[in-house]
C-alpha cells in the first residue's frame, strides 16, 4: 500500500528529509492528490530521490504505481520518465515505460510526451540503424496525429520536435532536421537547456542549414539566441558564416575558407556550398535593387556574385527553378529581368537595407505628387 511505503519513509528519514516525508505523509492521507503531486516535482530531482540505492525505483513500486490512477495522468508521465532514466539500458526503459501506453492514451498531451519519449530512447539504443529509425517513424507518426488534434502550442512539444530531429539527424536528412529543430528551439525556452546541450544544437543546426539543399532562408536561426552558446568556442566562426550566407557575402565565404574547411562535414561540399552562395547572392542582388532596377545584366550578376559571365545563365536559370525568384532570362541582351524573390525572414542589415528602400520610395511618390500639383494644376479638382 502507498500508505505504508508514506509511513516507512516518514519514520526512517533522515533530519534534512523529515519535513518532505511527513508532508507527504499528510497529502497522502488526506488524498490530495493535486497537491501531492506538486510536492513531488517540486523534488523529484533532488537528493531525497537521488541516491546510489535506487530511490527512485522505490518511490515507484511503493507509491506511484499504486496511485497512479488517482493523479494527473500528463503528470504521472512526467515522474515515470524520471524513473525511466535509471534504467540500465535503452532497452529496459523502453519496456518500463510502455506498459503505461494504454493509460496515456487517455490524455493527449500525456501520450504525445510519452510517444515522443518512447521514440527518442529507441533513437539511443544500440539496435541497427534501419531497424530503430522504423520503429521511431512509427512511434513519431502516432504523436504527429496527436499533435495536429491540438490547438495550441504545449510544453510537450518540445519532446515531439526533438525526437523527431533527432530522427532526421540519423538519417542524414539536412533540411527536415533544419525545420524540426527550428520548431523545438521555437517551442523551448534556452535557460532550461544545459549549456553544452545548447551548444550541441547550435553546431547541429547550422550545419544542416548550410548542407539543406532546400534552405535558403537562415533569418530565423540567426535571429535565435541558441547560436550566442557559440560565442567564444572553436565553433564559433559558424555564426559568421551562416551570416555571410544570408547576405550573399562571397568575399566573406573566401575569408572563412580555413575555418569551414577544416570541418569534415563541410569540406567534402565545398563545390555545393559555393553554388548555394551564389543562388543567395543572386537572391540578395534582387532583393535590394530599387523596384525601377529590376533588369540585371548578366555581367552585373556576375561581378556581384564572383563568376564567370557564361556561367550566370545556369545560376538564374537553377535560382527561378527553384522558386527563389521569378522573372525572365533574355539571352539575346544577355539580361534577366527579375521581380520577385523568396520571402525571408531579416536580419537588421537587411531591414535597414529595406528602410532605405522604403525611404527612397517615398521620396518618389512624393516628387511625383508635387510634379502633378505643379504641372497640372488646372487638372485637378480640389
Amino acid at each position: 500500500m502507498a500508505e505504508e511505503y508514506a509511513s516507512q519513509k516518514a519514520t526512517s528519514a533522515a533530519p534534512d528529509a523529515a519535513l518532505f516525508w511527513a508532508e507527504f505523509s499528510d497529502l497522502l492521507k488526506k488524498k490530495l492528490w493535486h497537491q501531492l503531486t506538486v510536492l513531488v516535482e517540486s523534488q523529484i530531482d533532488s537528493p531525497l530521490f537521488r541516491t546510489a540505492d535506487g530511490r527512485l525505483e522505490e518511490f515507484y513500486t511503493g507509491f506511484l504505481s499504486k496511485v497512479e490512477d488517482k493523479l494527473n495522468t500528463l503528470s504521472v508521465v512526467q515522474l515515470l520518465l524520471k524513473v525511466a532514466a535509471t534504467a540500465p539500458n535503452q532497452t529496459s526503459a523502453i519496456e518500463f515505460l510502455s506498459k503505461f501506453k494504454p493509460k496515456a492514451a487517455k490524455n493527449d498531451q500525456a501520450n504525445l510526451l510519452l510517444l515522443s519519449s518512447l521514440a527518442a530512447l529507441t533513437l539511443e539504443s544500440a539496435e541497427p540503424a534501419d531497424t530503430k529509425h522504423a520503429k521511431a517513424k512509427e512511434l513519431l507518426q502516432a504523436a504527429q496525429a496527436i499533435l495536429d488534434r491540438l490547438e495550441t502550442v504545449t510544453p510537450v512539444h518540445r519532446a515531439y520536435y526533438s525526437a523527431s530531429a533527432r530522427l532526421y539527424k540519423q538519417q542524414g536528412n539536412f533540411d527536415l532536421y533544419y525545420a524540426e529543430a527550428l520548431r523545438y528551439l521555437g517551442c523551448t525556452d534556452l535557460a532550461t537547456v544545459p549549456m553544452a546541450e545548447q551548444q550541441t544544437w547550435a553546431f547541429d543546426i547550422s550545419i544542416a542549414a548550410l548542407l539543406g539543399d532546400n534552405v535558403f532562408n537562415f533569418g530565423e536561426l540567426l535571429s535565435n539566441g541558441v547560436l550566442q552558446s557559440l560565442e567564444g568556442t572553436p565553433n564559433e566562426w559558424l555564426v559568421r558564416l551562416l551570416t555571410v550566407f544570408n547576405s550573399g557575402d562571397v568575399d566573406g565565404f573566401a575569408a572563412l575558407e580555413p575555418a569551414w574547411t577544416s570541418n569534415s562535414d563541410l569540406a567534402p561540399k565545398a563545390t555545393a556550398l559555393r553554388n548555394k552562395l551564389v543562388l543567395m547572392a543572386l537572391m540578395e542582388q534582387v532583393y535590394h535593387a530599387p523596384a525601377h532596377k529590376r533588369i540585371f545584366p548578366f555581367s552585373d550578376i556576375a561581378a556581384h556574385a564572383r563568376v564567370a559571365e557564361d556561367q550566370v545563365e545556369w545560376i538564374v536559370m537553377r535560382a527561378l527553378s527553384r522558386g527563389l525568384v521569378k522573372g525572365t532570362l533574355d539571352g539575346v541582351t544577355r539580361t534577366a529581368h527579375l521581380h520577385w524573390v523568396q520571402p525571408r525572414v531579416l536580419d537588421l542589415k537587411q531591414l535597414a537595407r529595406m528602410h532605405e528602400n522604403l525611404q527612397t520610395w517615398i521620396g518618389t511618390v512624393k516628387s511625383a505628387a508635387e510634379q502633378i500639383r505643379t504641372q497640372g494644376a488646372e487638372l485637378l479638382v480640389e
